[in-house]
């Protein structure tokens, strides 16, 4: 027998994205948090193993309520609060998998969501902030899209650079936040432009994201018989200008996981 073959995540991984994601839960109940603090110690150290153990690990969320069956019965499904953020915090390590990574993490998340109803796992959806596996779950899962309203409206409120700037300084990192701002619809240019400096690796990979997006429109224009391109420019219309060129690139790459 060969020798198994060990991986070594040190050098690759990049563990500050799983601390600022771990700092944005303040206010979780006591034993989520604990089950969370735990995946995520395990996700720095061997992030394979731990994205295999994730079903134990919402499992365990699940189980804090005594009385489970009933409780998700009448809610509609398990509470995000407590398992969105182990979604998340698959996120945080995503963009420093493989491809072939990537195929594994994915798969375990949409055996998630796919037990849940549609609405519970958009609610799901909402707890990932990682661009490039939230693209994964739309490309392959479009129903799970649950919008960006809250987004918008804080885009509305706020659409100064100085009182822009001020409200978005605990919001690392945030993809939903990330997504309207690269809209024409909400974010005016000097908001744009700002946000732009201040989060250039988060909003490339959302520009990833938005790609996967369209890629996702394009099919089902051409299932229904249309013309892919008119969609692809009816797409690009409702995105800056100044992003275009990298969604196109997007597009041709498609470097994405479609399963």
């Amino acid at each position: 027998m060969g020798e198994e073959k060990v991986v070594d995540f040190q050098g690759r991984l990049n563990k500050k994205r799983i601390d600022q994601f771990m700092a944005k839960l303040d206010g979780i109940y006591g034993l989520a948090a604990d089950i969370a603090a735990e995946f995520s110690e395990l996700l720095a150290q061997n992030p394979l193993e731990a994205i295999e153990k994730l079903p134990e690990f919402i499992d365990r969320t699940r189980d804090i309520n005594e009385n489970r069956a009933y409780v998700e019965a009448v809610a509609g499904g398990p509470n995000q609060d407590w398992s969105g953020p182990l979604l998340g915090l698959v996120g945080t390590v995503y963009p420093d998998l493989t491809k072939e990574e990537w195929v594994v993490a994915l798969r375990k998340v949409l055996d998630f969501l796919d037990r849940q109803n549609y609405i519970n796992a958009q609610d799901h959806v909402r707890e990932i902030q990682e661009p490039l596996l939230i693209g994964d779950i739309i490309l392959n899962r479009p129903l799970y899209w649950p919008g960006f309203e809250p987004e918008s409206n804080f885009l509305r409120r706020h659409n100064q650079v100085a009182s822009f700037r001020k409200a978005v300084e605990k919001r690392e990192e945030d993809f939903w936040l990330a997504f309207a701002t690269i809209r024409v619809k909400y974010a005016s240019l000097p908001v744009r432009q700002w946000f732009y400096r201040r989060f250039p690796s988060l909003v490339a990979r959302t520009i990833e994201a938005a790609g996967a997006i369209i890629c996702k429109n394009m099919r089902y224009a051409e299932e229904k018989g249309e013309d892919p391109e008119e969609e692809l420019q009816r797409q690009l219309a409702k995105y800056d200008p100044d992003t275009h060129p990298a969604i196109l690139e997007a597009v041709a790459k498609q470097g994405w996981v479609l399963l």
